[in-house]
C-alpha cells in the first residue's frame, strides 16, 4: 500500500521546503497544491479570465497541460511554458486563495490530484492535504510560522518583487483570512511544528524524527545509512 505524507501550512511557514526536503530524503514523489492553484491563476491572468466566471475556470483546469517538479526536475511547466519563478509572485497567490474557495473546482483538484498520487508514495503541502484530501495519510504535519518571519521568506523567494515588508505582511494577512474563512485549516490531529526560529534543516531533522515514529517508510533504515 502506498504511503501518504500531507504537509499543511500557511504561504511562508516552510511547507514546500520541507516537503522537498523530506520527498528527497524518503524517495517520495513530491507535490503542491499551491502549484496547481498557482498554476491555474496564472493561466487566468494571461486569458483574462474572470475570477468569477467558475465554468470557464473549471474548463481552463481540465483544458491545462501541467507538468510537476518531481525528483528529477524543479520546474514547473504550464501548457509547454517554464513558470516555476512566474507563480512565486505574490499576484498569483492572492488570485489563488479567491477561486480555491470554489467547492466545485476544489473537487476537480482533489480528483486529479488523488488519481495522481493514487499509486505513489507521495509528500503532498498545501492546505487542506490532510483534513480532506487525504485524511487517512500516514503522517500529518502542520507549519506555522510568524508573520513577520513568513512574509521575510516571501520577499526572499521572489526577487522580482518591489513590495515592502509591511505590504508583504498586509498581502499574507489578506491571503489568510479568505482561507480562514473558507474553513482551510490544519487537520486537528496534525502534529505541528513552529518554524519560526528554526533552519530548514532543523524543521526537516524534527520531521524526520516523526517519520521514524510513524514508521512511514520500510525502508527507512537503509534509505539513512546510505546517505
Amino acid at each position: 500500500m502506498s504511503k501518504k505524507i500531507t504537509i499543511d501550512g500557511f504561504n511562508g511557514t516552510g511547507k514546500t521546503t520541507l516537503a522537498k526536503a523530506l520527498a528527497k530524503r524518503l524517495d517520495f514523489t513530491y507535490m503542491s497544491t499551491g502549484i496547481i492553484f498557482r498554476s491555474l491563476s496564472y493561466c487566468l491572468r494571461k486569458e483574462e479570465i474572470d475570477v468569477k466566471d467558475m465554468e470557464r475556470i473549471g474548463q481552463t483546469f481540465e483544458n491545462m497541460q501541467l507538468k510537476l517538479p518531481n525528483n528529477n526536475s524543479k520546474s514547473v511547466v504550464v501548457n509547454g511554458e517554464d513558470v516555476t519563478e512566474e507563480i512565486m509572485d505574490m499576484q498569483y497567490a492572492i488570485l489563488a486563495s479567491k477561486i480555491s474557495n470554489n467547492d466545485l473546482l476544489q473537487s476537480l483538484v482533489r480528483d486529479y490530484i488523488r488519481k495522481y498520487a493514487e499509486d505513489k508514495e507521495i509528500i503532498i503541502d498545501g492546505r487542506d492535504t490532510g483534513r480532506l484530501l487525504f485524511p487517512n495519510a500516514d503522517l500529518k504535519l502542520a507549519l506555522t510560522a510568524d508573520v513577520e518571519t513568513r512574509a521575510k521568506r516571501r520577499m526572499g523567494q521572489n526577487k522580482k518583487s518591489t513590495h515592502t515588508l509591511q505590504q508583504t505582511i498586509e498581502q499574507i494577512n489578506e491571503i489568510d483570512n479568505k482561507l480562514i474563512q473558507a474553513n482551510c485549516i490544519p487537520p486537528t490531529d496534525a502534529i505541528v511544528i513552529d518554524t519560526t526560529r528554526l533552519r530548514p534543516d532543523e524543521v526537516l531533522e524534527k520531521a524526520m524524527k516523526f517519520c521514524r515514529d510513524k514508521n512511514v517508510s520500510k525502508n527507512l533504515e537503509e534509505k539513512e545509512l546510505e546517505r
